[in-house]
């Protein structure tokens, strides 16, 4: 993969900078950084029924075949799975498995907000409904990104956590404190790739993208507006 290409990110636990390995680093590339990549992402790939056909593929139990190469080139720990790798019925199963839960402890502060997700993160301590934010190289605002003005003009001056997920992490979220969820909202649009592929094009997925907003009373750190994103090959979003 060309360096230009690589993700870098800070790891607390080693305290060193890593660089994440990259599934299909050369389709992701060609998609995202040619002429006839880009045309076929906006023609093809940022399309719902691609993602649902690549879901259905790998609903096969054919595609258990899959799930051993994808853990050792993604260096998975298997340690945390509640299952056993013989034990997963195909590709998707494995993707959505479950870990045994005592692997990830609560912090018994109350006051102190819990992860929702596995993945990278990253804080904005403070946001403006009209601050632009370029995130792996996706320009959008606050007006944009809940697409919802009243809402914007809510969470206007509150935090921002960013948790992106990669392909190796447990796909599942939580709650980041005890509360009350309120029903989730769904805001159609598209399905492009998360990640930051492209060396030149602002991949506009933060506000094209489709997402699921949940808003959340939680008990300690007042309403929050949780945001589920989907993305190319991840065609729905279970709550």
């Amino acid at each position: 993969m060309n360096r230009k290409f690589s993700i870098t990110y800070y790891d607390r636990m080693t305290r060193k900078l890593m660089i994440e390995q990259v599934y299909s680093s050369s389709f992701l590339f060609w998609s995202y950084n040619t002429r006839t990549g880009r045309w076929m992402t906006d023609l093809l790939f940022r399309q719902k029924t691609i993602s649902r056909l690549y879901g259905w593929i790998h609903n096969q139990p054919w595609s258990r075949s899959k799930i051993k190469s994808f853990v050792q080139t993604m260096n998975i720990n298997l340690d945390e799975s509640v299952c056993q790798l013989e034990d997963f019925k195909n590709f998707n199963d494995f993707f959505k498995r479950e870990i045994d839960l005592k692997k990830r402890p609560i912090h018994k502060d109350p006051e102190v907000c819990i992860a929702p997700a596995d993945g990278k993160i990253l804080t904005y301590p403070k946001v403006e409904p009209e601050k632009t934010f370029r995130i792996k190289r996706s320009s959008f605002n606050l007006h944009q990104f809940l697409g919802n003005d009243s809402l914007a003009e809510k969470f206007a001056g509150g935090s921002m956590v960013i948790n992106r997920l990669h392909l190796s992490d447990y796909h599942h979220f939580h709650f980041p404190d005890s509360g009350i969820p309120r029903n989730a909202i769904s805001i159609q649009g598209n399905y492009y790739v998360i990640s930051p592929y492209s060396l030149s094009w602002l991949v506009p997925f933060y506000t094209e993208n489709h997402r699921m907003l949940t808003l959340f009373d939680s008990d300690h750190f007042g309403q929050m507006a949780i945001v589920e994103i989907g993305a190319f090959t991840v065609g729905s979003i279970q709550q």
